[in-house]
């Protein structure tokens, strides 16, 4: 991991687009996407790719849009996609999200990838039914929303425990 937190002015570096398909292509082979062929599989990793390309290591990317498969053609399902530096409760954040809404999760693709500067990034696809344009720009509008929580709580995790072992610290030394 760098040394320092990716910006805008030093993204967090580029991912190779064959490791992407590799991974969707292993993940597809446990997953149950017997409908998708392997033009289809790399049509998804590639679209991922896409959003991840030239990602700044800041807040997390997230999109929402009519799944594509091979040679352009609608694949009749959804997908919801999000990009960022690995951490803690991100696809969990996001399962429950679609549980919440009430969309069915068709296949989940979560490869974690480390770019050309060793920063780990999270590429999260998730396949639910289609949805309609207002459907969509609710959950993407909620999943930025979700991820930015998680964000906070990952980054308030370890001053939080800080403060919790200062008070059971205070806690012992006030015992009679």
């Amino acid at each position: 991991m760098p040394d320092q937190a990716p910006s805008a002015a030093d993204p967090a570096g580029e991912l190779r687009r064959d490791d992407i398909r590799k991974a969707f292509r292993a993940h597809a082979e446990s997953e149950s996407v017997s409908s998708l062929s392997a033009g289809d599989i790399d049509a998804l990793a590639d679209s991922i790719g896409e959003l991840a390309a030239n990602y700044a290591g800041t807040a997390s990317r997230v999109r929402v849009h009519d799944a594509i498969g091979a040679d352009g053609h609608s694949l009749g399902l959804c997908v919801l996609e999000a990009v960022s530096i690995d951490k803690p409760f991100l696809v969990d954040s996001l399962l429950s999200l679609c549980a919440e809404f009430g969309f069915e999760v068709r296949a989940l693709f979560h490869p974690i990838l480390e770019t050309d500067r060793g920063v780990p990034l999270s590429l999260i696809q998730i396949h639910v039914p289609a949805l309609s344009d207002y459907e969509c720009r609710l959950l993407k509008d909620e999943a930025d929303a979700t991820l930015a929580d998680g964000e906070m709580a990952v980054q308030d995790y370890a001053a939080m425990q800080a403060r919790m072992q200062d008070a059971i610290e205070r806690v012992k030394a006030n015992k009679v």
